[in-house]
């Protein structure tokens, strides 16, 4: 893929794709340390809403 690259529905969809797959691991791994995080210091377990 070169600079000059026209980018149709496809790529954009995969591009969309790969960026969601790469995100949403990474969104939840800081988001299930941040609750432990917050859990460890408030020193009880939280409890699901």
């Amino acid at each position: 893929m070169g600079v000059m690259t026209i980018v149709g529905p496809g790529e954009v969809f995969l591009i969309g794709v790969t960026c969601l797959l790469v995100i949403m691991p990474i969104a939840s791994a800081v988001g299930v340390a941040l609750r432990r995080h917050r859990r460890g210091r408030l020193g009880k377990p939280d409890r699901p809403a």
